[in-house]
């Protein structure tokens, strides 16, 4: 089994599918109603630079976690300063 005893690779595969699959319905709705939900992009823009960051935080370096840090919490700041919006979207 490639995941025995590895439940910290595990984990990042879970959550880089959930990422993947966040990308997939923003591909989806765009194909169909060539309309992308600003909220989806958003929350893919906070959640994925954060997953790198957490798992494989030792074959960056600080440079790189730092563009990733400021760029995700960049995108948070904009998700809650126009929320309101993003919500109705």
């Amino acid at each position: 089994n490639a995941y025995s005893g590895n439940f910290e690779h595990t984990l990042h595969d879970a959550i880089y599918i959930i990422v993947l699959v966040k990308a997939y319905k923003i591909l989806l709705a765009y194909i169909q109603h060539h309309h992308i939900h600003i909220r989806y992009v958003l929350e893919v823009a906070i959640i994925a630079p954060i997953i790198e960051i957490v798992f494989v935080a030792d074959a960056m370096s600080w440079y790189s976690m730092a563009v990733f840090g400021i760029f995700s919490l960049s995108a948070l700041v904009i998700y809650f300063i126009f929320y309101d919006k993003v919500r109705q979207i």
